[in-house]
């Protein structure tokens, strides 16, 4: 994969997408407000992961960057990993729009810890249809993942629009 925000390499066309996201906020258990394409890919040494966001007014698309883990108010895709698989702890990796990463562990009395940073690559692209991220993450920054438990996996998009936020996830 180059990463390079662009999902034409035909390994995303031959992965197949993750698309039932329905809305967090403001309306819980609702449709999306707009379609949200995600895809998986395991290298030999990382995890690749591809979400299409498309957006009905690009022009909309709030492209804010920040420093390294920075909240940021604009337009995000955010995935959180438990590679323990043990509903407790998770790895929780975001890029904006605009090509902002953060990355924490996610769970505990605090919500996020901060303090984790974590190698790895994320990369983001505008066109005519909304926005992609191209993200790849070593698995040698991830604690071990046991093969008869699986990986649980949590996927969010937040959007701004006029009224407020959009969020949803799956």
């Amino acid at each position: 994969i180059n990463l390079d925000g662009k999902l034409d390499e035909p390994a995303w066309a031959g992965a197949s997408p993750v698309t039932s996201f329905t809305q967090i906020d403001p309306a819980e258990g609702e449709p999306a407000t707009e379609k949200t394409e995600v895809r998986v890919l395991v290298g030999p040494d990382a995890l690749y992961m591809g979400a299409r966001l498309y957006e009905s007014d690009p022009r909309s698309i709030r492209r804010r960057i920040s420093r390294r883990d920075e909240s940021v108010d604009g337009d995000v895709f955010a995935l959180t990993l438990d590679s323990r698989h043990d509903h407790l702890t998770g790895y929780y990796f975001r890029v904006t729009a605009g090509g902002a990463m953060r990355d924490a562990v996610a769970g505990g009395p605090n919500g996020l810890d901060l303090s984790w940073d974590a190698v790895w690559d994320a990369a983001v692209f505008t066109d005519s249809l909304g926005w992609s991220t191209e993200m790849r993450i070593p698995f040698s920054q991830l604690p071990y993942i046991p093969a008869d438990r699986g990986c649980g996996t949590q996927f969010e998009r937040s959007r701004r629009t006029q009224a407020g936020q959009d969020r949803f996830g799956v």
